[in-house]
């Protein structure tokens, strides 16, 4: 909505779409940027007020090679990666 603001269709998309909870997927093997990835959503949503619902989606041979194929090479790296995500998050409590 940010990017039309304008858009005709703004209160439906408003009250039937934007306003649904949804959680943030994070689907990409990307060593050395999971860790910035997830604080930066994190503070984001923090900064809103708003509760964060996320997923690490990029464990190892996921989708048995189909449609959503993808993630970590093997369980070793996703170990590594998901550690990672893990620093991302933080040590702060829920106020």
């Amino acid at each position: 909505m940010r990017a039309n603001p304008d858009d005709p269709r703004r209160p439906v998309i408003e009250s039937r779409i934007a306003a649904q909870p949804a959680a943030v997927g994070f689907a990409q093997y990307n060593p050395g940027e999971a860790a910035g990835e997830v604080r930066a959503v994190t503070r984001g949503a923090a900064a809103a007020g708003r509760t964060l619902v996320l997923v690490p989606y990029a464990i190892p041979d996921r989708d048995c090679g189909w449609a959503s194929q993808g993630g970590a090479p093997d369980i070793a790296a996703y170990d590594a990666w998901i550690r990672e995500f893990a620093q991302g998050l933080g040590a702060a409590r829920p106020s």
